[in-house]
């Protein structure tokens, strides 16, 4: 996802309106480069911050919902608590997508043979 998409998904997912993205912008983009470097950081790689709406997270495909997710936790958790319960939904999905990450050996993969093992 480009990091357009990533913001109007996290916005659309906070308060159901993507047309906002205009109005919560300073906020919307720390957070999803918050999230960004998160997962960045869970991969143990380092990159730049997304800055253009053209920009696309240096991660696998289905890692990058999980950063908009992110976001939208961090959007709505200063709000009511109702607010803040929903929030805790989104952050759920993004630690689920943080455990799948290492659960399938992450950017390498799982090892399916073993090496330096004596037979």
């Amino acid at each position: 996802m480009r990091f357009d998409e990533l913001k109007r998904r996290a916005v659309y997912q906070a308060v159901s309106d993507a047309d906002e993205v205009d109005e919560l912008t300073p906020y919307v983009d720390q957070y999803i480069n918050e999230g960004y470097d998160r997962m960045l950081s869970i991969a143990e790689k380092t990159e730049p911050p997304l800055l253009m709406d053209e920009d696309e997270p240096a991660l696998p495909e289905w890692m990058h919902p999980a950063i908009a997710d992110y976001a939208t936790f961090l959007l709505l958790r200063n709000g009511s608590p109702q607010k803040q319960s929903r929030g805790i939904q989104f952050r759920a999905a993004y630690e689920e997508t943080v455990a799948r990450f290492f659960r399938d050996g992450g950017l390498v993969g799982k090892k399916s043979c073993f090496d330096g093992v004596y037979q």
